[in-house]
């Protein structure tokens, strides 16, 4: 009976001991990586000849304590390096995760006699809080400022020249903004205008019945520019003769050829523009003189006289006295390249009168007048064109 209880004595140690040396490794896994420990196999009963087993119980298994959480430790702040490198990163530690590798459980070894049952408690596996290592504190770079290097000297001389010159202009605008300044602050006083005099009244001297009074000169723009100059006029019983000079010059910008002058003398009266447009749409005179050429700018004179026979004159009766006012017409015709091109001019004739004005010729006796005047005349449609 005493030997069989040592053998229960034997076989509860082994258990006792099984149940320490599995949970050790519990205890420790607060320190290092858990290894799986294999569990002893309980060892099967004896069974001692003539010995009754008694019955008993055995304890529960100790409970395994609770692993206890191990505590973060706070990083220490690092201070900040006085002079950052800049661009300088620290790449974060990575910490792998422990694996756990789970502890087998103990299979009990199959006996053939029937034995308490003994449940192994499975050991929970307890996986160790990853300790954060602690992160090294990155200050932001800051930008660093270059100290300010050492001016060079010619910057310093360019410098100069450029306050220099400035300095100059400023004197020479100065100087010449004054003068201006003064001619503008200046302001002469204002002249009073003495009042025109009284022009005295001319009492408007009506022209002779049929002698229509001259009208302005011809208008600018026309190919040539023609002058007559009256020299003498002779009136006798049977016709009136006129000498004069004609000056023609060309204001074109290119040369004439083959100029021809036609001429023609009549009085003036009442139809006298209906006479100078017939006469120039059709003159039936022949030319005075050869044909001749004109460069552009060139001009030339002919002396010329005129006949008018005694009965085609206009006569008109001034206080009792027959007078007449002799007027001439002269058509213009010259080719220009392929093309026969024309031009027109008329003009009256008189003795020099009042106020620019025109004096009639006498009829009732033969005369010579030498004083003479002539002037320009343009048709009434023409002026009013």
């Amino acid at each position: 009976m005493t030997r069989g209880k040592h053998r229960i004595g034997e076989l509860a140690g082994i258990v006792a001991a099984a149940l320490a040396v599995g949970g050790a490794p519990g205890a420790r896994a607060q320190q290092t990586t858990p290894t799986p420990v294999p569990l002893p196999t309980p060892a099967r009963p004896s069974t001692i000849p003539n010995v009754a087993p008694e019955r008993f119980t055995l304890a529960p298994p100790a409970a395994t304590p609770t692993p206890t959480p191990v505590p973060t430790v706070a990083p220490v702040p690092v201070p900040p390096i006085p002079a950052p490198t800049p661009n300088a990163r620290v790449a974060p530690r990575s910490v792998a995760p422990a694996r756990s590798t789970p502890a087998p459980a103990a299979t009990p070894a199959p006996s053939s006699q029937p034995a308490p049952t003994v449940s192994a408690t499975p050991i929970p596996t307890i996986v160790p809080a990853p300790v954060p290592a602690p992160l090294a504190t990155v200050s932001t770079p800051q930008a660093v400022v270059p100290a300010p290097a050492g001016t060079p000297g010619w910057l310093w001389a360019l410098l100069g020249a450029g306050a220099t010159a400035l300095l100059f202009g400023g004197v020479w605008a100065l100087r010449r903004r004054r003068p201006g300044e003064a001619e503008e602050s200046y302001e002469a006083p204002a002249a009073v205008a003495a009042p025109p005099p009284a022009a005295p009244s001319v009492r408007p001297v009506a022209p002779p019945p049929g002698i229509a009074p001259p009208l302005p000169a011809a208008p600018l723009g026309e190919p040539f520019e023609i002058v007559l100059r009256p020299g003498r006029i002779e009136v006798t019983e049977r016709d009136v003769m006129l000498d004069f000079e004609l000056l023609i010059g060309n204001t074109q910008g290119a040369g004439a050829e083959n100029i021809r002058v036609l001429m023609a003398m009549m009085s003036a009266n009442p139809d006298q523009d209906r006479n100078i447009a017939g006469y120039h749409a059709n003159p039936i005179v022949d030319s005075a003189g050869t044909p001749f050429d004109l460069a552009a700018g060139a001009g030339g004179r002919m002396p010329v006289r005129l006949a008018l026979p005694r009965e085609l004159v206009h006569v008109v009766e001034m206080h009792g006295r027959p007078m007449f006012v002799p007027m001439v017409m002269i058509e213009v015709k010259w080719r220009a390249g392929i093309s026969i091109r024309r031009f027109g001019a008329d003009f009256m004739i008189g003795t020099p009168g009042q106020g620019g004005k025109l004096g009639p010729i006498w009829l009732d006796r033969n005369q010579q007048a030498s004083q003479l005047t002539a002037t320009r005349y343009l048709p009434r449609q023409a002026a009013a064109a």
